[in-house]
């Protein structure tokens, strides 16, 4: 498949394009993802940020208990052990945003394929028109990697 042909797929297809993109993100860079949710939490590097949503809930909590889902989210933002339970759920999340994605389009696939045409995206062929444009570039994909 070529650059271009994925340029124009992404293009016709945002949400899609988005939805794969973060699942990708999700599981190969967890950090990515983790690290400035936990920081805009207020779960920082040296501790919990003062007036944050995480030094609030702290106040309500009082003491904390060892290996709760508050301290194991401190210890993330503090790069400590929490950090892989934390890079854990998020890459567990990115495969399950890349399995829905993959179960919704299959879905819209099928549907579109059964003649029942939802045009919900740009470009999408409506009952008059003669070829698909894919065709042609599909033709053109297989004469490409003939040579």
């Amino acid at each position: 498949m070529s650059f271009s042909r994925i340029m124009k797929w992404a293009a016709e297809n945002p949400m899609t394009a988005v939805a794969y993109s973060v699942a990708g993100v999700a599981v190969a860079v967890p950090v990515a993802i983790s690290g400035p949710v936990l920081a805009a939490a207020g779960f920082g590097a040296s501790g919990i940020a003062g007036a944050s949503l995480a030094s609030g809930i702290q106040a309500g909590i009082g003491n904390v208990a060892a290996g709760s889902a508050f301290a194991t989210l401190q210890s993330a933002g503090m790069a400590g052990y929490g950090a892989a339970i934390v890079n854990g759920f998020v890459q567990a999340a990115g495969v399950a945003t890349g399995v829905a994605t993959a179960a919704a389009t299959r879905k819209k696939n099928k549907k579109n394929k059964d003649g029942h045409n939802d045009g919900d995206r740009e470009g999408d062929k409506k009952d008059g028109d003669k070829k698909d444009t894919d065709d042609e570039e599909d033709e053109e994909d297989e004469e490409d990697e003939e040579d």
